[in-house]
């Protein structure tokens, strides 16, 4: 089990909060069975675009 931050502007591998994912599907998609992901405080979309039928979702 791993524990996977997420700092919204951050650009790292996941790892600590130092070196946090930017984004919340960066994180699913790096994330195995019985990993946590923790998220910072912040709004997190699924896209920077405006494709509104896009959805955050597991592997």
């Amino acid at each position: 089990m791993a524990i996977i931050y997420v700092k919204s502007g951050s650009t790292g591998n996941g790892s600590s909060w130092n070196s946090a994912f930017g984004t919340l599907q960066s994180a699913i998609a790096a994330a195995q069975a019985g990993d946590q992901i923790w998220v910072a405080a912040g709004t997190y979309t699924p896209t920077t675009g405006l494709d509104r039928n896009l959805l955050f979702s597991e592997k």
